[in-house]
């Protein structure tokens, strides 16, 4: 994990800090940096109040302190665990990961700021193609080294293809990531019965992930082009129409599923639309789902009575193509 990283992380049992304070994580199986579970949930400790000590009265009048320990979960876990896993797959030097991560969310304020979206873009492009030049030169175990040397049909894939992979990679694999997350969390923390049925059988895990996919999706809307005329629903659509897909509409159609409003991962399986069909399905919709549950294994194995904080308004799940509650503020003992 690189050093400068803006979490505390725990390795071998043993607290150091990395940065700013925030978020703890133990290294777990570090052995293989690709590995997504070397990252475990350890304890959110740190700055902001958390791990704060009250003092009360007990019915006898003498003062006791009782430990009310909370945290952000968002702004300190979400928010970093899936573009560590990239990062660490990618083998980033650890002086760069900094400025790295900020491009790589600055990419995606394209739609609405594109002088700095575009200018992120284009700064991600040139260090991949500096570190596809040194991968090349010296080769690891990483991604993007093996990428580097990879052929097809005795011809290695194209540089803009390769820039253009992993430019998105570190989006399509940590931005989205780490909205689903939050919105599984959301969802869960917020129908208290239901996070109680996960942390008694794990084995609702997956279930609990599929429906916090359909519930809010990361991203849902997509633009698409017809590339002939053609006919959906008794709808015209040209030739070259600029089309905004709306996964989240599909997703909450009541035709399909029954009170689509309500989370609740008790509903009848029925596949849903978070990571698209066909052709544009989402590749990396493995690496998500076992990202998403690595991190809620972690956060019920090592936060007991993992719960809302009352002292701050329930977490909103917000935005309008790609969303995520911008806090979830949680206690545990």
């Amino acid at each position: 994990m690189p050093p400068n990283c803006p979490v505390w992380f725990c390795q071998a049992g043993k607290r150091s800090s990395a940065g700013r304070e925030g978020a703890a994580l133990e290294a777990l199986g570090a052995n293989d940096p690709t590995t997504v579970g070397n990252y475990q949930l350890a304890a959110v400790l740190g700055s902001g109040g958390m791990g704060r000590v009250y003092l009360a009265h007990s019915p006898s009048g003498r003062r006791v302190a009782i430990k009310v320990i909370r945290a952000d979960l968002v702004q300190e876990f979400t928010h970093h665990y899936p573009f560590q896993i990239i990062y660490r797959q990618l083998d980033l030097p650890p002086e760069d990961v900094g400025v790295f991560h900020k491009l790589a969310i600055a990419q995606t304020v394209v739609s609405y700021d594109v002088a700095h979206g575009t200018e992120a873009s284009r700064k991600l492009g040139v260090y991949f193609k500096a570190l596809l030049d040194e991968r090349r030169r010296h080769p690891g175990n990483d991604l993007v080294s093996l990428l580097a040397q990879a052929e097809v049909d005795g011809e290695t894939l194209p540089e803009e293809i390769l820039i253009s992979f992993l430019r998105q990679l570190v989006n399509a694999g940590g931005d989205t990531t780490y909205r689903a997350t939050s919105v599984l969390l959301t969802g869960l923390l917020t129908n208290p019965e239901q996070l109680a049925a996960v942390r008694a059988d794990r084995s609702l895990i997956p279930q609990a992930i599929e429906e916090a996919l359909r519930w809010d999706g990361p991203v849902l809307i997509a633009s698409r082009t017809p590339v002939i005329d053609t006919e959906l629903c008794g709808v015209a659509l040209p030739a070259g129409a600029n089309l905004s897909v709306a996964a989240g509409s599909a997703n909450r159609d009541p035709a399909r599923f029954d009170d689509p409003d309500r989370f609740d991962i008790f509903r009848k399986k029925q596949r849903h639309f978070g990571f698209a069909f066909g052709p544009h399905v989402c590749i990396g919709q493995h690496l998500a789902r076992l990202e998403m549950t690595r991190a809620l294994n972690a956060l019920l194995d090592h936060l007991p009575n993992l719960r809302l904080d009352p002292d701050h308004p329930p977490p909103q799940v917000q935005g309008t193509m790609m969303r995520v509650p911008k806090h979830i503020h949680v206690r545990f003992d």
